[in-house]
Formats: structure tokens, C-alpha cells, sequence
């Protein structure tokens, strides 16, 4: 749930809250499948939460390859059932490139992300593809320091696929100084 306003202080032991979406609630999927709902679950909610102020909600891919859908799908559940003055931003359209991007050029979603890191601490809510986290600490590793933690919800499509973290993965999620934490949608 959102402040009355911005200059309004936070509730005791209220959390600043960013959260990065694939959602694609109602879509069609492949032979006419409806996409699953958890991330809509998720985030109604957080919009209902006394225990985060959310600041800001961008779209990733993940259960879509099309940043558009889940934008769109992000824009269409927030101004449903979100607050009126939350923004959603879109995220990054294709894969984690470092040179595919620069620092003019990175989506909106990862600017607004650096903008409310700069204006104080939060945690981040991972739902989707980390293609967005990356970016950011990518282009503004200065902004570590700001994010409380990352909690990272990932799915799988079979029992023996695991999230495996270590030296192979993308150059900024090897970064100790960040606390991470990483939920497998089977323990949610």
C-alpha cells in the first residue's frame, strides 16, 4: 500500500518496496492456454500490504518474450486494483547484453529503479526475469549499496530445474555485497 502522499513519512516498520513483473494474468499462451495468475496473486496482495510502501513496478519478460505484453498487462492489473498514483514503467526488451545498451539508452524501468535508489533504500521484488536487476547494477553499481535486499520468486518447469547461482551467471549477480534471496514459486 502506497503513502497518502510522498511527503507523508513511512509507517513504523513499513518497507520501500520495488517490484519487477513478467506478469501476463489472462493472456494467451501457446494452444490457447490462459498464462498462470501468480504473479496477479503477488501483486494484489502488496497492494493491499500495510507493511510496504510501493514505490515503483516495472514489466520484464519471463512468461513472455514481449516486453509490451507484460507492460501492458502491468499497466492494466495496476490501474485495476493498485494505487492511483503508482507508475509502471517498462523494462528491458531483449536479454542481458552489457553493450546493448548505455546508460542514455536503458529502459525506463531501469531508470526509475536508479531514481528511487537515489532517493533512499529498498528491496526489490523480483517476479519475472532478472533481466532489469542486472541492467541496473550493470550501468549503476554505485546504487548497490541502496537496495535492502532482492527477493527473487522464480518458477521452473520440472522438479530437477533448479536456479543455480555462481560464476557462470551474468557479472553483476556475482556481487557479495548484495543480499539476495531466492524463493523457488513451489515454496510460495
Amino acid at each position: 500500500m502506497q503513502r497518502v502522499s510522498k511527503e507523508a513519512p513511512l509507517q513504523d516498520n513499513q518497507t520501500r518496496l520495488w517490484i519487477d513483473t513478467d506478469i501476463t494474468i489472462g493472456t494467451h499462451g501457446k494452444l490457447m492456454a490462459f498464462r498462470d495468475v501468480d504473479d496477479g496473486y503477488a501483486l494484489g496482495a502488496l497492494f493491499r500490504s500495510q507493511e510496504v510502501d510501493i514505490v515503483g513496478l516495472s514489466s520484464t519478460r519471463g512468461n513472455t518474450d514481449d516486453i509490451a505484453i507484460t507492460t501492458a498487462k502491468a499497466k492494466e492489473f495496476t490501474a485495476r486494483f493498485g494505487p492511483n498514483s503508482l507508475t509502471v514503467t517498462a523494462g528491458a526488451s531483449v536479454n542481458f547484453e552489457s553493450d546493448h545498451y548505455t546508460k542514455a539508452t536503458l529502459p525506463d524501468g531501469v531508470k526509475a529503479l536508479a531514481e528511487q535508489l537515489q532517493q533512499g533504500r529498498l528491496t526489490i521484488l523480483a517476479i519475472g526475469a532478472l533481466t532489469n536487476i542486472a541492467l541496473l547494477l550493470e550501468y549503476f553499481p554505485e546504487l548497490s549499496g541502496q537496495i535492502e535486499q532482492v527477493i527473487c520468486v522464480a518458477g521452473r518447469r520440472s522438479v530437477d530445474q533448479h536456479f543455480i547461482s555462481g560464476s557462470h551467471q551474468p557479472r553483476p549477480f556475482r556481487i557479495s555485497i548484495l543480499s539476495l534471496m531466492f524463493l523457488r514459486f513451489t515454496n510460495c
